[in-house]
């Protein structure tokens, strides 16, 4: 497992004053207590671990200690499953600021521009804090996990390799290292990271689960159960390797034992965050196989989950999960109904006004695609959905510029011009199944059977952790597929 979230790792090197200056080798840390220092430590390993309830919990005790420990609140961001709670922890942090040291500073302001969605300049800040301590290992580590997010996945590989030659032992950059090479399709290095990772801490839930990963991506599954499984002896609660087998189970045509994996979990679940994963997993398995109504009323529970926390941007979330599941049932104008309702929802969060546009410019994108659905589609109605498109990409951000592409590429398929199209595509997210997909459909268009077979076969084989887009690129490719057989 790797954080779906940006971590931010700082080292303590001075045992007796907490408030240190920016002439050391690695980042200083501010707080007044020295119990608040020992939970902010014991919480970072735990992070490591990626334990995150134990993490987030040891954070809270920190800022019990030192309600002004600004990197304790910013710590904790990273370990909490809760959109409004992430949003409230960075605020405090950002609220702190000027209570820490410059290098804290260009921390709290880098994770403040992930949660604006400005990669650019959190990339920036990260490069000025290293400017100051070249020598920290977490640093690096983590510029290396924001540019891996962010998909520069050549750049991110010299400074994860830089934060192993500082610290040959610091097992999380093994882990990243293990995913960076699975994402360039580099499994014999994936697998030499993982079991580096194995040996550093063969202890721990997480190395064995994230070998398990990259067993189901190569479609070894019995393998990655019994990986996944080590994970579960280890620690019982690692709920990420209860997903894993999941979706092995799923991949391997077992529905009804991927299902009774979840329900087991469902039946044992003590958050509304376990619950509200569940309900999510369910309705991923549905869309696995076109059952739309089944899958909707899972998402409708998660969503009622969210809704009794206010959690307005996991509430907003989960409105756009539930419009891509009527959008591809064609329900096209119950699907924007969701998606503006997923908007009036994040216009509620506490999110700054950047992160609003960008929010704004997501529902853009989906309600794009559906009014590409609904007009005729001559080049007109072409023109038509890709001008908002066209003023809302002006940043330029990678992701954004990606599914520009996959856009277009949807307009041309629409128009029946698949040359067109597999340019876009050759332009957009190289990950994404559902980019798969789309070129499968536009080989299909140009009457290329071979191509049109290698591109759904790929998609259909694309074995990694599902996704409510990963599931319906599946079942579309599946449903095209045969049908042109």
């Amino acid at each position: 497992m790797k954080k779906s979230l940006i971590a931010l790792g700082l080292i303590l090197l001075l045992p007796v004053s907490y408030t240190y200056s920016d002439s050391g080798e690695k980042i200083p840390i501010t707080t007044n207590s020295e119990t608040a220092k020992n939970y902010f430590l014991q919480a970072r390993d735990m992070g490591d671990k990626l334990k995150a309830p134990e993490a987030a919990e040891l954070y809270n005790k920190a800022i019990q200690e030192d309600p002004d420990f600004a990197l304790a609140y910013l710590e904790k961001s990273q370990f909490e499953n809760s959109g409004k709670v992430f949003e409230n922890d960075i605020n405090k942090a950002v609220a702190l600021r000027d209570k820490v040291s410059g290098g804290e500073k260009l921390l709290i302001d880098a994770m403040h521009e992930n949660l604006n969605g400005n990669p650019t300049k959190q990339v920036e800040d990260l490069k000025k804090v290293i400017s100051m301590f070249p020598n920290d290992e977490r640093l690096h580590f983590t510029l290396g996990q924001v540019l891996q997010t962010n998909q520069n996945f050549e750049i991110a590989l010299p400074e994860l390799q830089k934060a192993i030659d500082i610290n040959p032992q610091f097992s999380p950059a093994y882990n990243m290292l293990g995913y960076l090479y699975k994402s360039l399709g580099k499994f014999d290095e994936a697998e030499n990271a993982f079991q580096k990772y194995i040996s550093l801490v063969p202890n721990d839930p997480n190395p064995y689960d994230s070998y398990a990963e990259l067993l189901l991506k190569e479609g070894k599954f019995d393998e990655s159960i019994q990986n996944y499984q080590k994970a579960l002896n280890i620690d019982p609660a690692f709920n990420s390797s209860k997903a894993g087998i999941f979706a092995a189970f799923l991949y391997q045509g077992k529905i009804d034992d991927s299902r009774n994996q979840v329900s087991d979990f469902l039946q044992n679940a003590k958050t509304n965050v376990q619950k509200e994963t569940a309900h999510r997993m369910l309705a991923v398995s549905y869309a696995y196989e076109g059952q739309f109504d089944q899958a909707l009323s899972e998402l409708d529970k998660e969503y009622q989950l969210y809704q009794t926390e206010n959690d307005y941007p996991d509430m907003a979330n989960a409105q756009i999960r539930i419009g891509t599941v009527l959008y591809e049932n064609g329900q096209y104008d119950k699907a924007n109904e969701k998606f503006q309702a997923a908007l009036d929802d994040f216009n509620k969060s506490t999110s700054t006004q950047e992160g609003k546009n960008n929010f704004r410019n997501r529902i853009i994108y989906q309600e794009s695609l559906v009014t590409l659905k609904q007009q005729n589609t001559n080049t007109l109605a072409g023109a038509k959905t890709m001008s908002p498109v066209v003023n809302v990409l002006d940043e330029k951000t990678k992701a954004q510029t990606q599914l520009f592409h996959q856009l277009k590429a949807n307009v041309s398929i629409e128009q029946n011009e698949p040359d067109v199209a597999l340019n876009e595509l050759k332009q957009a997210n190289q990950n994404d199944p559902y980019v798969y997909y789309l070129m499968g459909r536009a080989y299909q268009l140009k009457g290329d059977e071979q191509n049109t077979k290698t591109w759904f076969d790929k998609t259909i084989n694309d074995n990694e952790l599902p996704t409510l887009n990963s599931a319906f690129a599946q079942y579309n490719a599946k449903k095209y597929y045969n049908g042109a057989k």
